[in-house]
């Protein structure tokens, strides 16, 4: 598969799981999984560009499709929540107050 599928695949399951969820910290969750599995699936050199434009155009899509997506804030915080994915940071330990299983 091209870099772009495995990436537009990560984010697309995190676009899906956002619908069960109004909460903003599980949203955050989900981007941020899916920012790390993009990172891990596609190899640290290649990873970067790619999983920055997905995830910048998932967060994009859940604003303009999702109603509970608020302001552009939460937008902000879905950018940093997939930036912190790509530094390959603890999700899980960033969006604890999450109960869902990213």
């Amino acid at each position: 598969m091209t870099e772009i599928t495995l990436a537009a695949i990560d984010m697309g399951k995190a676009y899906a799981k956002t619908f069960n969820t109004t909460d903003e910290n599980c949203k955050q969750l989900h981007i941020c999984q899916a920012a790390r599995d993009c990172v891990h699936d596609l190899g640290q050199p290649n990873a970067f560009g790619v999983c920055h434009f997905t995830a910048y155009a998932t967060a994009n899509l859940m604003y303009y499709t999702q109603p509970s997506m608020g302001s552009g804030d939460s937008t902000k915080l879905l950018f940093e929540a997939a930036r912190r994915g790509r530094a390959l940071e603890d999700c899980k330990v960033l969006y604890n107050e999450c109960n869902e299983t990213p």
